[in-house]
């Protein structure tokens, strides 16, 4: 399961902000989202691993 940014409404947006306002406290809205992780092998782990380092993200292997 993974938990991206959410796309949301202008009035989802209005409310949130409104939220922020008031509390003087930001807020991330996300979305869940389902998914099925990949089984990788301890060569393809050590790889993504490299590359997590070279891009500067956490990369998720999924399947599909």
């Amino acid at each position: 399961m993974l938990y991206p940014y959410a796309k949301l409404s202008e009035n989802q947006l209005s409310k949130i902000r409104l939220f922020e306002a008031e509390t003087g406290k930001r807020v991330l809205a996300l979305q869940r989202v389902e998914v099925n992780l990949a089984e990788l092998t301890a060569e393809e782990l050590h790889k993504l691993e490299e590359l997590e380092h070279e891009v500067g993200f956490i990369l998720i292997a999924i399947e599909g």
